[in-house]
């Protein structure tokens, strides 16, 4: 009974990523192929695009 509510507490505990690995992977190539402007830019980029935009 007592692992069966701890596993319950942990899976409610856990946040869910709203990605997949393939997602991440994807987003980098793009930003690795198409990015330009050193890594101030990129992290500007990165900034904009992931916090703001998909927030």
């Amino acid at each position: 009974m007592s692992q069966e509510v701890d596993a319950q507490a942990l899976s409610l505990a856990t946040p869910t990523a709203g990605f997949q690995l393939s997602d991440l992977v994807v987003y980098f190539l793009r930003l690795g192929t198409f990015g330009f402007g050193g890594p101030i830019a990129l992290a500007a980029h990165m900034q904009k695009d992931l916090v703001e935009v998909r927030h």
